[in-house]
């Protein structure tokens, strides 16, 4: 057969299989879980998850962690490792080991709305209680609702591309968390509760998202933020019972609204209870087009 014949049936083929016909999403799980062990005295966690929906919680069973992952095979591919030696647990989601299949359908251009691709992924991950947790999350385009109450935080480090995010601290952490940073690209990141954090420092880089900070909660120490903004607003609540001290540096943004009265001393806004309140807050602000606005929190 000559080679154009070759070529002709060749993409017919792969027309067909890429026919707006053929619109079923294949459909898997994943499932693990581990039994917590008396020996385990910390757990690092690394998610990559690129696109769908992202729970993370206490799990209420005694395992170490409990993994329920739903996902379209045929336009990503999964990772599930544990390492026992390092304590590590890997989850990730992306379109590098696609098929073939999914493959042809993306080069003759059968969209995601012909295949019927209205039900997004979705990664429900319970984690073990009363034990350290070192938590790192890269996020895509993803809708995540991250509740971090009694757990045992450690480190945590979130990076989002184009997600929604919700995170909440509902319960005190009983270790001091040396770090807590935040890395937003777009869309939004809402974070309440910080007050349990009991984070000594937090550090919060957005690109065009807009990010939200609640500062409510149980203070154990003072605490510092380190925030940068670029096209996205932020927004800060602050207890009635905390001290705020804020050094903003703008180039095209400002320190927005507010019902707070500052003070400018030294180059910083301080607020009336700075010198007297039982915790402070020092944030370091920079941004470019968007506004810092500050807020009391009601009893």
């Amino acid at each position: 057969m000559p080679r154009m014949v070759h070529h002709v049936v060749g993409l017919a083929a792969a027309a067909a299989l890429c026919a707006p016909t053929a619109r079923a999403q294949t459909w898997r799980t994943v499932d693990a879980s581990r039994q917590r062990q008396s020996a385990d005295s910390v757990l690092h966690v690394r998610v990559e998850y690129g696109a769908g929906e992202v729970s993370l919680a206490a799990d209420s069973t005694p395992l170490l962690y409990d993994v329920r992952l739903r996902y379209d095979a045929e336009r990503y591919a999964p990772t599930r490792h544990f390492d026992p030696a390092a304590r590590t647990l890997t989850i990730g989601l992306d379109r590098e080991g696609m098929s073939r299949l999914a493959r042809a359908r993306r080069e003759f251009g059968v969209s995601d709305a012909e295949r019927g691709n209205g039900t997004p992924n979705r990664l429900a991950l319970g984690l073990a209680p009363n034990l350290p947790l070192d938590l790192m999350l890269n996020l895509g385009a993803v809708d995540a609702d991250l509740d971090l109450s009694h757990l045992w935080l450690d480190r945590l480090v979130l990076r989002s591309g184009a997600s929604d995010v919700k995170l909440a601290f509902g319960t005190a952490n009983p270790r001091r968390l040396a770090l807590l940073e935040i890395l937003g690209g777009a869309a939004s990141i809402r974070v309440s509760q910080l007050g349990n954090a009991n984070a000594q420092h937090v550090r919060v880089r957005t690109g065009a998202a807009s990010v939200d900070l609640d500062f409510s909660g149980a203070w154990a120490g003072d605490m510092t933020v380190d925030l940068a903004t670029a096209l996205g607003d932020a927004t800060v609540r602050i207890p009635p019972n905390v001290g705020v001290r804020i050094v903003m540096r703008k180039l095209l943004g400002d320190l927005g609204s507010s019902d707070l009265h500052f003070t400018k001393r030294d180059g910083a806004y301080e607020s009336d209870n700075w010198p007297d309140a039982p915790h402070k807050l020092t944030i370091d602000a920079r941004t470019v087009l968007g506004d810092l606005t500050v807020r009391r929190t009601t009893p």
